[in-house]
């Protein structure tokens, strides 16, 4: 991995080609700041959005996601990130491909997902998953 990029209380170390940077995003009247990191070709995303609201439990909500997507048919698997915990699934949504993951550590929430073309399918896993498996608390 290149170097280290820190945001939000936690850092995550990028790999070689790929670059990060803040943006923002406004729906329903609500703006957000997340973290967007792409691979040199800029033709998919792997997008890490902490929430701070505290709206409810980094434990319960990582359950919460787990078992709405399991409502929808989808299936979840558990995963370890660095110091996160939390589930995964993947899935076709509309004309891409898409990794989620529910993750927490401590009272920390950091909802992550990648997406990609349908073509692409498969091509970047391995750097994601070893991105991902950097993620440090700070």
């Amino acid at each position: 991995m290149a170097h280290r990029y820190a945001a939000f209380g936690w850092s995550i170390a990028l790999a070689p080609g790929w670059t990060a940077e803040l943006r923002e995003v406004t729906a329903f009247g609500e703006t957000s700041v997340y973290l967007a990191i792409v691979p040199e070709a800029k033709d998919a995303l792997l997008r890490l959005t902490p929430d701070e609201r505290g709206l409810i439990g980094a434990h319960e909500w990582v359950e919460l996601v787990g078992r709405t997507n399991r409502a929808k048919g989808r299936r979840v698997s558990l995963v370890q990130c660095g110091d996160f915990a939390g589930n995964s699934v993947e899935f076709v949504a509309s004309d891409e491909w898409l990794r989620g993951w529910a993750l927490c550590a401590d009272n920390v929430q950091l909802d992550a997902n990648y997406r990609c073309r349908l073509s692409d399918v498969g091509r970047d896993d391995q750097v994601v998953d070893e991105m991902l498996n950097s993620l440090r608390l700070e």
